[in-house]
């Protein structure tokens, strides 16, 4: 039996412009033009209130405006912090030490760092060195399905927890990446498959129990 203890799943808030949205990738293309799915589910707050009565034992919180380069919206993630009473991871355009410590400075137990792993792997090595559980590494791909054969070679390379950063499409996908957290996988962000209904939290939450 798999020991889900010690893997989480992670429902998403992504916030453009101060509106908690669905998800970037929920994005396709039809006959040649940009057809978006992205629509406000409310404000970060709300959302992440939503996600908590749901049953859920984080929040993560994307801040796709300062992945983006267009601002940051700390203040909006320190309302989050201070609406639920579970735990906050965060990730969005964290790239250098500033940036890591103004996120860090909201309150929130965990960093997500994604593009940076790649980008700037001998700063992210320090900040894991400095901060330790407070720094996580997220790295996934889109809806089709999470990159499991890139978890694995992370898990080999780092002690730091490892969270699937994308990709989950389905309740078998999260079963699949249950299994691997004797690997180091700790959990799942659950994204534009929540957003848009495909797979409820409930759901993801009380198939993962099922694996108890």
């Amino acid at each position: 039996m798999i020991n889900t203890e010690t893997f989480d799943v992670f429902p998403s808030v992504d916030i453009v412009d101060g509106i908690a949205m669905t998800s970037n990738s929920a994005t396709r293309l039809t006959r040649g033009e940009s057809s978006t799915l992205r629509r406000p589910l409310g404000t970060p707050a709300e959302v992440a209130l939503a996600w908590q009565n749901a049953g859920a034992k984080w929040i993560h919180v994307v801040d796709l405006d300062a992945a983006s380069g267009r601002g940051s919206n700390s203040h909006l993630i320190a309302d989050v912090i201070a609406a639920v009473d579970i735990n906050v991871q965060v990730c969005g355009g964290i790239r250098n030490e500033e940036i890591l410590s103004q996120v860090l400075a909201t309150g929130c137990q965990r960093v997500n760092l994604g593009t940076a792993v790649l980008e700037n792997p001998d700063w992210c090595a320090r900040a894991i060195a400095e901060y330790g559980d407070k720094i996580a590494i997220a790295l996934g791909g889109m809806m089709s399905s999470p990159n499991f054969t890139l978890l694995r070679e992370v898990c080999t390379k780092t002690s730091s927890p490892v969270i699937a950063g994308g990709g989950v499409s389905s309740i078998d996908d999260l079963r699949v990446l249950a299994g691997m957290s004797n690997l180091g996988v700790e959990g799942a962000i659950l994204g534009q498959a929540l957003h848009i209904g495909k797979v409820p939290l409930e759901n993801a939450l009380a198939a993962i129990q099922s694996l108890e």
